[in-house]
């Protein structure tokens, strides 16, 4: 069946608008990103020469990092910082539920990969390997 050249015209038509709708989006697009691109921090152009002059100076490592960093002594056993601590801690306790302790339980499969000491750290929570450790873990659980 012979197409009509009313059709022809009408299908000419149709593509041209569309090409020309594809064409201006396009062009929206390409007046978007050159803005886009266009943005620059002016701040960051330059450096500040003290920080630049730093950037520039050779890493030094220390031997001992004792030698540098101060680490104060933690407070006596009998203070009353030590106290209040213990208490904060102790007050946590009453926070804890059933359902949070068989949660943390069954995280410690997802810890098995992590390796401490030598042994996978869920080894440390186990009653047979470590039954001491279960004892005091129970004890701190139930007090």
């Amino acid at each position: 069946m012979p197409v009509s050249s009313k059709k022809k015209t009408l299908l000419l038509f149709i593509g041209i608008f569309a090409v020309a709708g594809i064409s201006a989006l396009i062009y929206i697009q390409r007046e978007r990103d050159a803005k886009m691109d266009a943005l620059r921090f002016s701040n960051t152009m330059t450096w500040n020469p003290r920080f630049f002059a730093r950037a520039q100076e050779e890493t030094y490592y220390v031997p001992d990092w004792k030698d540098v960093i101060r680490i104060p002594e933690p407070s006596r056993n009998s203070s009353r910082e030590t106290r209040r601590d213990i208490d904060i801690v102790l007050s946590y306790k009453k926070l804890r539920t059933e359902e949070r302790v068989l949660e943390i339980q069954n995280e410690m499969d997802e810890l098995n990969p992590i390796v401490l000491g030598g042994r996978p750290i869920g080894d440390y929570v186990n009653k047979k390997k470590f039954p001491k450790t279960a004892l005091l873990l129970k004890k701190a659980c139930t007090t």
